[in-house]
């Protein structure tokens, strides 16, 4: 299985005989709404209240709000996103998938979608 992960800025620098799949919003696997504006409201006070650059912010953000378990929880509670995952681990049987979202570092839940299509059973 080729899972790959990318930033949505650098789309056209991926080969392109790789499958990619955007998982930002309005994606079935983006972060709900509001779970994704309760991570922007926190990361930005991380950053304005205690100076944090952006990504010391969003660490903390991700941290503090137990994004992960929640995002995996919203993720696995939707049969439609259960689904949408399981022909992405299929179409990565043959050929490179690659998701996409905003973020060009991790933290971000492409990361996570990862682990969940690899968690997936046959």
């Amino acid at each position: 299985m080729v899972l790959l992960e990318g930033y949505i800025g650098a789309w056209k620098k991926y080969p392109t005989d790789e499958i990619k799949v955007r998982v930002a919003r309005p994606s079935i696997l983006a972060p709900s709404e509001a779970l994704l504006t309760e991570f922007m409201t926190i990361k930005r006070d991380f950053m304005r209240e205690q100076g944090m650059s952006e990504r010391e912010a969003r660490k903390a953000a991700v941290e503090s709000i137990s994004f992960e378990r929640r995002f995996r929880e919203q993720i696995l509670n939707n049969p439609d996103a259960l689904k949408k995952l399981g022909e992405i681990k299929k179409l990565a049987e043959t050929k490179n998938v690659r998701l996409l979202c905003y973020e060009k570092e991790p933290p971000c839940h492409r990361f996570i979608l990862i682990e969940l299509i690899k968690e997936l059973k046959a």
